[in-house]
């Protein structure tokens, strides 16, 4: 049972919406869409997992938590690709989509990969990532006196990967080796008495979506105004009878204005006053924007000059 749906994380949001509006002459474009490729592509292999669990039927009662993020009491993060929660085990999954020879060094702790041109690439080691997750999990049951087995796996979502020997009898394996993997799990740990919902209920009630890591502070390096969704964020919009229209292929597109308000809440923040509307998507009169903002439907805070709007995280679902 789906307990909780992938979502992309907000750093992955914020590095979109950032390439969308830095200009390409920037110092940072081409770091920023290098670290972008990386985290569309552990996003993708995540979502090669998820399709791999609606391909096979397990034989008893569990919920799969995807994206899982947490935060302890001391304020330090945990953010878990997958949790496979039966009453036999609780199962957490480190997911990888990397290819080439992946080799491993226990006593360094260390993890790399050797490409095929011959450059040898350090990664951070999944073994200790997936460790710290279950020591945390495990003293989470245990602070509310559920007893359950909390293991972990790294899984290569890659075909084109390369296991050496290096990594034999570590919990690693392609995405093909999932089902005999839980399958050794379910024989391997005996059922407990346990329920599942009220640990699944529980574990939602801690999620905490992380904030993303903000790479630009000064606003003046981003491209402003409402950008065309067509011409893939390249052309700018103009406002014309309550609707945006392209400058380049014409395209009229209401909705526009809700990702340029993403755009704006991803990299500066949540709250907007009418003057920053104005100067963000390119409006002169304050009346106009004031309309805008009114039919929206977004929260306001304030009155008068001290009047600020804020912009919901699911604007772009609100239509």
């Amino acid at each position: 049972m789906l307990a909780l749906k992938r979502t992309k994380s907000n750093q992955l949001l914020y590095m979109q919406a950032l390439l969308r509006r830095l200009h390409e002459h920037d110092e940072h474009f081409s770091n920023t869409q290098t670290e972008l490729n990386n985290l569309e592509a552990g996003y993708f292999g995540e979502q090669r997992l998820d399709r791999e669990f609606t391909d096979f039927t397990m034989p008893h009662l569990h919920y799969l938590l995807h994206n899982v993020e947490l935060r302890t009491s001391h304020g330090s993060s945990h953010q878990i690709d997958s949790i496979v929660l039966t009453s036999h085990f609780l199962l957490i999954l480190e997911i990888k989509n990397i290819t080439g020879t992946l080799l491993y060094k226990p006593n360094h702790h260390e993890f790399s990969r050797l490409r095929k041109d011959g450059i040898v690439e350090n990664f951070t080691d999944p073994f200790e990532q997936a460790y710290r997750h279950q020591l945390f999990i495990e003293r989470l049951l245990h602070s509310w006196h559920i007893e359950l087995p909390v293991t972990y796996a790294v899984v290569i979502v890659n075909q084109n990967a390369v296991l050496d020997e290096s990594l034999r009898g570590y919990p690693i394996f392609h995405l093909t080796g999932l089902r005999r993997y839980i399958h050794h799990l379910f024989l391997k740990y005996p059922e407990r008495d346990v329920e599942l919902t009220q640990v699944s209920n529980r574990l939602l009630g801690l999620i905490h979506r992380h904030p993303p890591k903000r790479r630009i502070t000064d606003t003046n390096r981003l491209k402003k105004g409402v950008l065309c969704v067509k011409c893939d964020f390249k052309s700018w919009m103009d406002y014309q009878n309550r609707s945006w229209c392209c400058r380049t292929c014409g395209t009229r597109d209401k909705n526009a204005l809700r990702w340029a308000l993403h755009d704006y809440r991803l990299l500066i923040g949540e709250r907007i006053t009418n003057q920053q509307f104005r100067e963000f998507v390119g409006i002169e009169s304050m009346q106009v924007a004031s309309k805008i903002l009114s039919r929206l439907g977004f929260e306001k805070v304030g009155d008068k000059r001290g009047r600020f709007y804020i912009i919901p995280e699911d604007c772009l679902l609100n239509d």
